[in-house]
């Protein structure tokens, strides 16, 4: 906080300023913390549509189905969901087969599913019922593409070469690529090259892999192995694969509020922004106004006693600062404020 004083004064003759008191010296203190994390997910996922998955298809696709519902309970998420089949088509079948086009059975605009539940509990959504019932429709491919299938050429398809599935990839969104595969992949292409295509899209703390296939698979089984950390795999037949892939996605990085230092009296007097910061340099500054009584003006900020977290000890209030806000801030956000204290 920039404090601007000005200093009124009488002249006289000689131009000698006369002062009626010392002006009064207040200390302040101060804080710079990230904010929440936006938990943004674009999430493709490739289904085997060839009939090696008829065995398979009725127990995975309603598995998926809850264990997407279960995650968009557990947090806040602001998702992409898009689902594409494996089968671009080949020799004894058609040309292209689906060419790496999203489904969009149920949807409604976008030719992905949006599942956005804003901070303030809004709910924002581009299909009718719940999100379980959603994601089947996509994902029932049924079982008569090509015996072929390609997973990883129809990733590459689906996310650099088809002009329709445009929107779905976003700068600051974390990517999750889920491979349900009957069998290896039969892409004509290097493994390598599909990782090469991966690691260039997405940063590697951004990006993650699932697979839900029987192994040994050689190619999944390469592709899953260049992603350490970043990976997890199920069988085909698993009962229980919300369990087995572990998939949390990452609601936000709590990074906790700060406990402010010193005594700043019944109406605090504090500046408090939102900085987004890159490359270590601020480049925007939002100064954010106090919660009213119904906080209807959001972003905002306010105080309040956390005797957990903050103890009272010798000269200071125990009170954090809490932002209010609608939505999570842009990635790279931080939250700067200085108070006065007494």
């Amino acid at each position: 906080m920039v404090v601007m004083v000005l200093l009124g004064a009488c002249t006289n003759d000689d131009r000698t300023v006369a002062l009626s008191e010392a002006p009064t010296q207040h200390a302040a203190t101060s804080f710079d913390i990230p904010a929440d994390v936006a938990p943004q997910f674009d999430i493709l996922v490739v289904v085997d549509s060839s009939p090696a998955m008829a065995p398979h298809a009725e127990r995975v696709i309603p598995q998926l189905a809850d264990l997407f519902a279960g995650l968009a309970q557990r947090g806040d998420p602001d998702w992409h969901l898009a689902v594409i089949t494996s089968d671009l088509g080949g020799a004894g079948c058609s040309e292209r087969g689906d060419d790496g086009l999203f489904r969009i059975p149920g949807l409604v605009g976008a030719p992905f599913l949006i599942e956005w539940r804003h901070l303030d509990k809004r709910h924002t959504a581009n299909y009718e019922g719940t999100l379980d019932d959603a994601f089947a429709r996509l994902a029932s491919v049924g079982t008569a593409g090509c015996p072929n299938q390609q997973p990883l050429a129809a990733i590459r398809r689906a996310l650099d070469a088809q002009p329709r599935n445009a929107g779905f990839r976003r700068d600051d969104a974390n990517l999750l690529v889920v491979i349900v595969s009957a069998g290896d992949d039969g892409s004509a292409d290097l493994v390598a090259d599909h990782v090469a295509y991966l690691d260039g899209i997405a940063p590697a703390y951004q990006l993650f892999v699932a697979g839900i296939y029987d192994r040994p698979a050689a190619r999944l089984d390469e592709l899953i192995a260049a992603f350490p950390n970043r990976s997890r795999v199920a069988a085909l037949g698993a009962d229980n694969l919300a369990a087995r892939l572990e998939l949390r996605l990452g609601f936000g990085g709590q990074w906790g509020l700060p406990c402010l230092e010193g005594t700043l009296g019944p109406e605090p007097e504090c500046s408090i922004s939102d900085v987004l910061v890159e490359d270590d340099q601020p480049i925007h500054e939002r100064v954010l106004p106090g919660c009213n009584a119904t906080a209807s003006v959001l972003p905002c900020w306010r105080m309040r006693k956390d005797p957990q977290n903050c103890p009272t000890w010798t000269g200071s209030d125990g009170l954090v600062v809490q932002v209010e806000r609608r939505d999570y801030p842009p990635n790279g956000t931080h939250v700067r404020g200085n108070c006065v204290t007494k």
